[in-house]
Protein backbone atom coordinates (compact mmCIF):
# COMPACT_ATOMS: atom_id res chain seq x y z
CA UNK A 1 0.00 0.00 0.00
CA UNK A 2 2.86 2.68 0.84
CA UNK A 3 4.32 1.86 -2.70
CA UNK A 4 0.76 2.60 -4.24
CA UNK A 5 0.04 6.03 -2.71
CA UNK A 6 3.04 7.68 -4.10
CA UNK A 7 2.15 6.57 -8.05
CA UNK A 8 -1.43 7.18 -7.63
CA UNK A 9 -0.85 10.86 -6.06
CA UNK A 10 1.22 11.29 -9.39
CA UNK A 11 -1.09 9.76 -12.05
CA UNK A 12 -3.77 11.46 -10.40
CA UNK A 13 -2.00 15.21 -10.23
CA UNK A 14 -1.10 13.92 -13.95
CA UNK A 15 -4.32 13.12 -15.38
CA UNK A 16 -6.18 16.59 -13.79
CA UNK A 17 -3.47 18.92 -15.30
CA UNK A 18 -4.05 17.05 -18.82
CA UNK A 19 -7.55 17.29 -18.72
CA UNK A 20 -7.93 21.34 -17.69
CA UNK A 21 -5.53 21.95 -20.42
CA UNK A 22 -8.22 19.76 -23.05
CA UNK A 23 -11.58 20.26 -21.43
CA UNK A 24 -13.03 23.69 -20.27
CA UNK A 25 -14.67 23.29 -16.60
CA UNK A 26 -14.60 25.32 -13.90
CA UNK A 27 -13.55 22.86 -10.89
CA UNK A 28 -10.90 21.29 -13.03
CA UNK A 29 -9.04 24.83 -13.48
CA UNK A 30 -9.40 25.41 -9.49
CA UNK A 31 -8.43 22.04 -8.66
CA UNK A 32 -5.16 22.30 -11.39
CA UNK A 33 -4.59 25.78 -10.32
CA UNK A 34 -4.31 24.97 -6.39
CA UNK A 35 -2.19 21.36 -7.62
CA UNK A 36 0.56 24.00 -9.39
CA UNK A 37 0.30 26.06 -6.03
CA UNK A 38 1.15 22.81 -3.97
CA UNK A 39 3.81 22.12 -6.61
CA UNK A 40 5.14 25.34 -6.08
CA UNK A 41 5.65 24.90 -2.21
CA UNK A 42 6.89 21.55 -2.84
CA UNK A 43 10.31 23.50 -5.36
CA UNK A 44 10.50 25.70 -2.08
CA UNK A 45 10.78 22.82 0.36
CA UNK A 46 13.16 20.92 -2.63
CA UNK A 47 15.49 24.00 -2.72
CA UNK A 48 15.73 24.33 1.26
CA UNK A 49 16.52 20.42 1.42
CA UNK A 50 18.96 21.18 -1.15
CA UNK A 51 20.80 23.84 -0.02
CA UNK A 52 20.75 21.77 3.80
CA UNK A 53 22.45 19.07 1.44
CA UNK A 54 24.80 20.86 0.21
CA UNK A 55 26.03 22.28 4.02
CA UNK A 56 25.89 18.60 5.49
CA UNK A 57 27.74 17.01 2.21
CA UNK A 58 30.76 19.48 2.28
CA UNK A 59 31.15 19.84 5.92
CA UNK A 60 31.46 16.29 5.65
CA UNK A 61 33.77 16.27 3.47
CA UNK A 62 35.87 19.13 5.27
CA UNK A 63 36.12 16.96 8.22
CA UNK A 64 36.80 13.86 6.36
CA UNK A 65 39.55 16.18 5.01
CA UNK A 66 38.11 15.43 1.58
CA UNK A 67 37.84 18.52 0.56
CA UNK A 68 39.78 22.46 0.06
CA UNK A 69 38.71 23.93 3.55
CA UNK A 70 39.41 27.06 1.43
CA UNK A 71 36.83 26.22 -1.42
CA UNK A 72 34.66 24.94 0.79
CA UNK A 73 34.35 27.96 3.11
CA UNK A 74 34.43 30.11 0.03
CA UNK A 75 31.02 28.39 -1.22
CA UNK A 76 29.67 28.60 2.43
CA UNK A 77 30.13 32.53 2.38
CA UNK A 78 28.63 32.92 -0.63
CA UNK A 79 25.40 30.68 0.14
CA UNK A 80 25.20 32.46 3.45
CA UNK A 81 25.75 36.55 1.84
CA UNK A 82 23.20 35.98 -1.19
CA UNK A 83 21.05 33.97 0.52
CA UNK A 84 20.50 36.37 3.14
CA UNK A 85 20.76 39.51 0.71
CA UNK A 86 18.04 38.16 -1.28
CA UNK A 87 15.43 36.71 1.41
CA UNK A 88 16.28 39.84 3.84
CA UNK A 89 16.75 42.74 1.14
CA UNK A 90 15.17 41.26 -2.38
CA UNK A 91 17.47 40.47 -5.34
CA UNK A 92 16.76 44.07 -6.05
CA UNK A 93 18.86 45.48 -3.34
CA UNK A 94 22.03 47.25 -5.05
CA UNK A 95 24.57 45.36 -3.43
CA UNK A 96 23.32 42.03 -4.06
CA UNK A 97 23.02 43.11 -7.68
CA UNK A 98 26.16 44.67 -7.51
CA UNK A 99 27.67 41.46 -6.51
CA UNK A 100 25.77 39.09 -8.75
CA UNK A 101 27.02 41.49 -11.78
CA UNK A 102 30.35 41.76 -10.62
CA UNK A 103 31.05 38.16 -9.14
CA UNK A 104 28.83 36.10 -10.52
CA UNK A 105 28.55 37.02 -14.29
CA UNK A 106 32.34 37.35 -14.42
CA UNK A 107 32.89 33.56 -13.14
CA UNK A 108 29.95 32.34 -15.63
CA UNK A 109 31.17 33.64 -18.95
CA UNK A 110 34.83 32.40 -18.06
CA UNK A 111 33.69 28.81 -17.66
CA UNK A 112 31.46 29.54 -21.17
CA UNK A 113 34.43 30.42 -22.33
CA UNK A 114 37.08 27.69 -21.26
CA UNK A 115 34.30 25.21 -22.97
CA UNK A 116 35.07 26.58 -26.19
CA UNK A 117 38.62 26.04 -25.69
CA UNK A 118 38.08 22.34 -24.59
CA UNK A 119 36.23 21.57 -27.47
CA UNK A 120 38.74 22.46 -29.47
CA UNK A 121 41.66 20.57 -27.72
CA UNK A 122 39.25 17.58 -27.68
CA UNK A 123 38.35 18.17 -31.26
CA UNK A 124 42.59 18.29 -32.32
CA UNK A 125 42.88 15.39 -30.21
CA UNK A 126 39.93 13.11 -32.27
CA UNK A 127 41.55 15.06 -35.56
CA UNK A 128 44.77 13.25 -34.90
CA UNK A 129 43.07 10.01 -34.73
CA UNK A 130 41.85 10.85 -38.15
CA UNK A 131 38.09 11.08 -37.35
CA UNK A 132 35.99 13.31 -40.00
CA UNK A 133 33.21 14.11 -37.37
CA UNK A 134 36.18 15.95 -35.37
CA UNK A 135 37.48 17.86 -38.55
CA UNK A 136 34.41 19.36 -38.82
CA UNK A 137 34.07 19.97 -35.12
CA UNK A 138 37.49 21.35 -35.30
CA UNK A 139 36.80 24.10 -38.02
CA UNK A 140 33.70 24.73 -36.34
CA UNK A 141 35.32 25.94 -33.29
CA UNK A 142 38.01 27.25 -35.26
CA UNK A 143 35.60 29.89 -36.96
CA UNK A 144 33.81 30.67 -34.10
CA UNK A 145 37.16 31.53 -32.22
CA UNK A 146 38.05 33.53 -35.26
CA UNK A 147 34.69 35.37 -35.18
CA UNK A 148 34.59 36.17 -31.30
CA UNK A 149 38.58 37.54 -30.78
CA UNK A 150 38.40 41.46 -31.97
CA UNK A 151 41.35 40.86 -34.44
CA UNK A 152 39.60 37.68 -35.99
CA UNK A 153 37.33 39.86 -38.98
CA UNK A 154 40.91 41.13 -40.21
CA UNK A 155 42.13 37.86 -40.51
CA UNK A 156 39.25 36.18 -41.96
CA UNK A 157 36.92 38.56 -43.04
CA UNK A 158 34.10 35.63 -44.43
CA UNK A 159 34.49 33.89 -41.15
CA UNK A 160 31.28 35.78 -39.54
CA UNK A 161 29.30 35.25 -42.84
CA UNK A 162 29.96 31.36 -42.34
CA UNK A 163 29.25 31.36 -38.50
CA UNK A 164 25.93 33.40 -39.05
CA UNK A 165 25.14 30.45 -41.86
CA UNK A 166 26.20 27.89 -39.27
CA UNK A 167 24.24 28.96 -36.57
CA UNK A 168 20.81 29.81 -38.86
CA UNK A 169 20.84 26.34 -40.68
CA UNK A 170 22.56 23.34 -39.76
CA UNK A 171 22.53 24.42 -35.84
CA UNK A 172 18.73 25.01 -36.21
CA UNK A 173 18.02 22.12 -37.45
CA UNK A 174 19.83 19.74 -35.28
CA UNK A 175 18.16 21.88 -32.25
CA UNK A 176 15.00 21.32 -33.48
CA UNK A 177 15.69 17.56 -33.80
CA UNK A 178 17.42 17.10 -30.20
CA UNK A 179 14.20 19.54 -28.79
CA UNK A 180 12.05 17.14 -30.94
CA UNK A 181 13.58 13.95 -29.37
CA UNK A 182 13.55 15.24 -26.15
CA UNK A 183 9.69 16.57 -26.03
CA UNK A 184 8.61 12.70 -27.33
CA UNK A 185 11.20 10.93 -24.66
CA UNK A 186 9.64 13.53 -21.81
CA UNK A 187 6.15 12.75 -23.18
CA UNK A 188 7.08 8.66 -23.17
CA UNK A 189 8.47 9.07 -19.72
CA UNK A 190 5.56 11.42 -18.35
CA UNK A 191 3.18 8.54 -19.79
CA UNK A 192 4.44 5.67 -18.34
CA UNK A 193 4.82 7.53 -14.46
CA UNK A 194 1.17 8.59 -14.86
CA UNK A 195 0.19 5.07 -16.16
CA UNK A 196 2.63 3.79 -13.03
CA UNK A 197 5.09 1.43 -15.15
CA UNK A 198 7.38 4.10 -14.45
CA UNK A 199 8.37 4.29 -10.32
CA UNK A 200 12.08 5.49 -10.30
CA UNK A 201 11.03 9.35 -10.80
CA UNK A 202 8.78 8.65 -7.26
CA UNK A 203 11.55 6.76 -5.72
CA UNK A 204 10.19 3.53 -5.71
Amino acid sequence: MRNKIPSFIVSFVGIVLIAEYFIDAPFLSTLASELKNWGVILGAAAIVLGIVNIVVVNMRAVRNKKADAASTSLLFIALIVFGALGVFAGTEHPLYQKMYTNMYIPMATTIFSMKIFYMLSAAYRSFVAKRGEAAVMLGISLITLITIVPIGEQIFPVAPVILDWLQNVPNVAGQRGILLGAALGSFATALRTILGYERSNVGL
